[in-house]
């Protein structure tokens, strides 16, 4: 952009020549406010003739340039104004500065002398007005960070006291704006808690603060900024919610209360509100202290007194919030029968060995669960070796006497008493032996039995119906040989059988001709003859390290070991144990 300013010239022919300012905007600075020009001082004749003034000499030649009042050239330049040219007689190129509302006028001035008779001077004055620089107002905030409801304040530098501003806040798709008049320098920017449905699973998010600048109507230039709003964590974010327990199980509703090992106890949230947009993440459940996983949930009750129950939630924004409550459960155990004596006695319950009648001694245990729980005994008996039960009580008392009379003395009795409570829950049965009566020997009928202390009741049989003492050796029913396989290089291995007690013993040691990897089965032989299909586990050790060897297992005579670390060959596997023989 050019513009040029006339001045006037003087002397004998000073009308006949025109005299200006060639002034052009070069370039801006927008940030730093400035712009440069270049102002050309020039000097033409302006009727064609031809010989016109020139002095080719400079020491007797002025030239000079202000700019805004200040001389900002002062030279002696020569001047031919001959056959028409145009003489340059000064130039100045600079920078000038805008004023805070982004304007600038330059006050320019121009003079000049010449040592001619027709020309001899002349002089310019105006002013060149600058492409304004936009520049709008500035701004900060208080904080760079603030929770949703506290206000950051917005404080504006503005450029001029004349512009006016409008500021807009946005977050997500929320945005709010207001305005600023002339002179007003702040503002105050606070987050509604009903924005944060735009950060749903998150704690914080960046609010965008945008300040327009007017002059007059006219937008000038916008700056920009930004804060972050992060949601605290208060009660008023987190989730809020109440637990509800519901009793489940066995117990009868009227009892209205727990039982341990009966009831199970339901755990639900409810009323749960999530706050400002947040999505449930997870919930969790302790019962006890044991983490039963999120709720819904039933967990059965395996304690006693005040349970606690503890139930989390956790939202999407990880805020969490607890509540817990107790349910108090009522002990219990299942019933049981103990201290049982089962002897033959008279009908008014005295002892007598030799009695027809039965009498049964126990003691009863039952939990009470507030006195709403009982427990009915039931004593059943049958001839030995019979198929049907005689029930003598399905409430029955200690002591019971039964049998009315009718037990014979050459016969024993199996007796079974069991125990069952309101909760339907049954102790272990108790059974035993009513031995016939007393009697140092007897021979049963066709000879064929006999027994001792007590009648002879099968054939083929010897019963003893008192204590049994071995002072000789207990023989047994054989003896079994141990083959190995090539792992075993030699082995002093043995197994004795005795059929009466239901077992096998295995005794000795193996040399290894082989290693033995880690934790790897290996097969070491074979017993023969008539063994055990099952194995009652057998310690090994190698070495004196006893815990070297883990485990030793068999079936069917086979034995097989595993090692918890490598055996090297040559080493020794001492091993022993029993099996238990099953019928």
């Amino acid at each position: 952009m050019a513009s040029k300013i006339y001045g006037t010239c003087t002397g004998n022919t000073g009308s006949r020549y025109d005299t200006w300012l060639e002034v052009t905007q070069l370039s801006q600075d927008t940030a730093a406010g400035t712009t440069s020009l270049r102002a050309v001082l020039k000097v033409k004749r302006n009727d064609g003739y031809a010989a016109s003034a020139y002095n080719l000499y400079p020491g007797v030649n002025t030239a000079t340039i202000t700019v805004d009042g200040v001389t900002a050239v002062s030279v002696s330049p020569t001047i031919d104004t001959r056959n028409g040219a145009t003489a340059t007689l000064a130039t100045w190129t600079g920078t000038v500065t805008h004023a805070a509302d982004g304007t600038k006028t330059v006050a320019f001035g121009a003079a000049f002398t010449v040592d001619n008779t027709g020309l001899s001077g002349g002089r310019v004055s105006g002013s060149f007005v600058c492409t304004t620089i936009q520049r709008a107002s500035t701004f900060t905030l208080s904080a760079s960070s603030a929770a949703p409801g506290t206000p950051v304040t917005m404080t504006v530098s503005p450029r001029s006291a004349s512009f006016t501003h409008r500021y807009t806040m946005s977050f997500g798709a929320r945005s709010s704006s207001g305005t600023l008049a002339a002179g007003v320098t702040t503002a105050s920017l606070t987050v509604p808690d009903a924005w944060l449905s735009e950060i749903p699973s998150s704690r914080s998010g960046t609010v965008s603060v945008t300040l327009s600048t007017y002059r007059d109507s006219s937008l000038v230039g916008k700056s920009a900024g930004t804060f972050r709003v992060t949601v605290p964590d208060t009660a008023a974010y987190r989730p809020s919610f109440s637990i509800t327990v519901t009793r489940g199980g066995n117990v009868p509703a009227a009892w209205n209360c727990y039982v341990k090992g009966h009831s199970t106890v339901t755990v639900a949230v409810q009323n749960l509100a999530l706050k400002y947009g947040a999505a449930q993440s997870a919930s969790s459940v302790t019962v006890g202290g044991v983490n039963r996983g999120p709720a819904p949930v039933t967990v059965p009750l395996t304690a006693s007194g005040a349970v606690p129950v503890t139930v989390t939630v956790r939202d999407s924004r990880n805020l969490s919030s607890t509540q817990s409550t107790t349910v108090n459960v009522e002990p219990y155990a299942p019933p049981q029968i103990s201290d049982v004596t089962m002897t033959r006695c008279d009908e008014d319950g005295t002892v007598n060995p030799r009695g027809l009648w039965a009498k049964a001694v126990f003691t009863k245990t039952c939990s009470s669960v507030g006195g709403h729980n009982a427990a009915a005994v039931t004593v059943r008996w049958r001839v030995s070796g019979g198929t049907a039960f005689t029930v003598a009580s399905t409430d029955a008392a200690s002591p019971l006497v039964f049998g009315n009379g009718s037990l014979a003395v050459a016969s024993s009795y199996e007796t079974e008493i069991t125990v069952a409570d309101t909760l339907g829950t049954a102790g272990a049965a108790v059974r035993g032996l009513l031995p016939s009566a007393s009697v140092p020997f007897n021979i049963r009928r066709g000879g064929l039995g006999a027994a001792f202390g007590c009648y002879a009741e099968h054939d083929g049989e010897l019963t003893v119906g008192y204590d049994l003492r071995v002072n000789g050796k207990l023989l047994t029913g054989g003896a079994s040989t141990f083959t190995p396989t090539s792992v075993i290089s030699a082995s002093t291995l043995a197994c004795a059988v005795y059929p009466p007690l239901g077992m096998a013993f295995v005794c000795g040691s193996v040399t290894l001709a082989q290693n033995l990897a880690a934790a790897t089965p290996t097969r070491l032989g074979n017993f023969s003859g008539s063994l055990p299909a099952a194995l009652t586990p057998l310690t090994a050790s190698a070495g004196n390290t006893a815990t070297h060897v883990t485990a030793v297992a068999a079936a069917n005579g086979a034995l097989t070991v595993s090692a918890s670390a490598a055996v090297t060959s040559g080493s020794k596997l001492y091993i022993n144990g029993f099996w238990k023989i099953e019928e």
